[in-house]
C-alpha cells in the first residue's frame, strides 16, 4: 500500500510518500500507524541505541541518507525507514526488515 500522509503528519522532517507492507496493513489500524509515523518524524527514537539516535539526527538535519526507527504495538515490533534520497518512508514488521536486510547483505557478499 502506498499513500502520501504529508497533510496528516507534521514533524522535524517530512516522511514523503509512505509505503506499508501488506502485513503491516493487516495488523496495524490507521490511527496506530499515524501515531508511530508522527513519533518517527518528530525524532522520538527512544527504542534505539544512543549512537543510532545520533546518526538519525544527523541524517534528519541534513536530509541525506536515511532515518530508522522501531516501535512496538501489541507485542509486534515495526520498523520505519525514511530514505531522503527517494523521499520515501517504508513501514514493515521487524521480521520483514530483517529478511530484507539479510537479502541485501547476502547480495553484496
Amino acid at each position: 500500500m502506498k499513500d502520501n500522509f504529508e497533510n496528516l503528519i507534521s514533524g522535524y522532517f517530512s516522511v514523503g510518500t509512505v509505503i506499508i507492507s501488506k502485513e503491516v496493513g493487516e495488523k496495524v489500524n490507521f490511527h496506530e500507524l499515524l501515531r508511530i509515523l508522527r513519533s518517527h518524524a518528530n525524532c522520538n527514537w527512544d527504542n534505539l541505541a544512543e549512537e543510532d539516535q545520533r546518526l538519525n539526527l544527523e541524517a534528519a538535519k541534513s536530509h541525506t541518507g536515511f532515518v530508522f526507527s522501531k516501535y512496538e504495538l501489541n507485542g509486534v515490533w515495526y520498523w520505519i525507514v525514511t530514505d531522503f534520497t527517494s523521499n520515501i518512508t517504508t513501514v514493515m514488521t521487524e521480521e520483514e526488515g530483517e529478511r530484507l536486510y539479510k537479502e541485501k547483505r547476502d547480495g553484496f557478499s
